[in-house]
């Protein structure tokens, strides 16, 4: 799915909306890029809004080492280890209110640093 790392494009929600309704699975990255040096960088509101909108489980994942094994401007990948940790999927209930998507933005966000800190 197309997206724009500046701002929130309609037709990319409704898009992963649209799969995620029909079981499917979607990837979402929700700092929008990926950090020069492994931390972790502030979430955009479109996880939010995704996740507030379709109200399917969302499952937080901590990746250790893509800043080493895919650079920021690398075309091609390192050798390297890579490693995933998943948590508990979390549900969310459904409303348009942008203080409740920064809500779950933030929640999804913080457990994300929970897996950072029990397993680096």
């Amino acid at each position: 799915i197309p997206v724009d790392e500046d701002k929130i494009v309609p037709s990319t929600m409704k898009e992963a909306i649209k799969r995620l309704k029909k079981g499917e699975l979607v990837v979402i990255f929700p700092e929008g890029r990926r950090s020069e040096d492994g931390s972790l960088l502030d979430a955009k509101r479109g996880i939010g809004v995704i996740a507030s909108l379709s109200s399917v489980p969302i499952i937080p994942a901590f990746i250790e080492g893509s800043h080493e094994v895919l650079p920021v401007g690398a075309k091609f990948p390192r050798p390297g280890k890579l490693r995933v940790y998943f948590g508990q999927p979390l549900m969310s209930e459904k409303g348009k209110e942008r203080e409740f998507q920064e809500i779950i933005t933030k929640n999804i966000m913080d457990k994300i640093k929970e897996l950072k800190s029990k397993n680096v």
